[in-house]
């Protein structure tokens, strides 16, 4: 049976689904009012948030039926309980998540050149960001060859899935660490000095600071994700860690962010 921890943590996630839906809504409704493309890019980053958050919790029924996800080296004796193809099949699931949460990522850094970069992409942010992906992409290709082996009747490569959901994605989660550190640190800041810049009776000064705080939550968040991976991969703490619930709060706290930042009914202008 699934432990008091799991049980809350899916309640944590039940609340991003439901609030993360509702603030997708409520974007939808506003984007088509101003139709301008920030509101677009936000819009599109709400929708792979909410994609992220749904598979999320989908993978927390799993944990609930004791099928968990391969989070760590393993060897023949160290290899999660249970029906291995399960366990192989819930981790690969999981592993559209964080598909999701990367492209929702992009749209990020999307939004974050339009408004404070004039619209100029940095080729080696995008690099940063296609070096994660394709990375993930390897991962969930790791995944599928190990389940299709066990379907096969071959003995599991723990190696190889060792490589995958430990080295790999800790990689991955390092580079995203960097890329997002180094876009959301400039929006941090550039958002403060704007907000402390504009007047208290402009409608947009609230939206600064809105955006700025969504910048230090990204990083946040990122930050406790890395923190989760070393103390679940390598340091055997169990689902679901402190830092992964930490990273999981900053979750409804960023879609809201985003939202009051360019969606407020009370201020129809744009940051400038």
């Amino acid at each position: 049976m699934a432990t008091f921890e799991v049980m809350f943590f899916q309640g944590i996630v039940v609340f991003c689904c439901i609030f993360g839906i509702g603030i997708l809504i409520s974007a939808y409704s506003r984007h088509r009012e101003k139709k301008s493309p920030i509101t677009k890019t936000l819009l599109i980053l709400h929708i792979y948030l909410v994609a992220f958050i749904f598979v999320s919790l989908v993978s927390t029924l799993f944990h609930l039926f004791d099928i968990p996800v391969i989070s760590g080296t393993v060897t023949e004796s160290t290899f999660p309980l249970g029906d291995r193809v399960l366990i192989l099949c819930h981790t690969f699931f999981y592993q559209f998540a964080v598909i999701f949460l990367l492209c929702a990522f992009n749209y990020y850094y999307v939004f974050t050149r339009i408004v404070f970069g004039g619209g100029k992409s940095k080729k080696w942010i995008v690099i940063m960001i296609f070096v994660t992906i394709i990375n993930q992409v390897g991962i969930s290709a790791i995944i599928l060859y190990s389940l299709l082996s066990v379907m096969s009747g071959l003995p599991v490569n723990y190696e190889l899935v060792s490589l995958g959901v430990a080295l790999m994605a800790l990689l991955g989660g390092l580079i995203l660490l960097a890329a997002n550190c180094i876009i959301s640190i400039p929006v941090f800041r550039d958002s403060i000095h704007l907000w402390k810049r504009t007047p208290k009776e402009d409608p947009n000064k609230s939206n600064a600071l809105y955006i700025g705080i969504m910048a230090l939550l990204n990083i946040l968040s990122i930050i406790f994700t890395i923190v989760d991976i070393v103390l679940a991969r390598y340091g055997g703490v169990a689902y679901p860690t402190i830092a992964f619930v930490i990273a999981w709060l900053c979750v409804p706290l960023i879609i809201y962010t985003a939202y009051r930042g360019y969606f407020s009914r009370k201020s129809e202008k744009k940051i400038p």
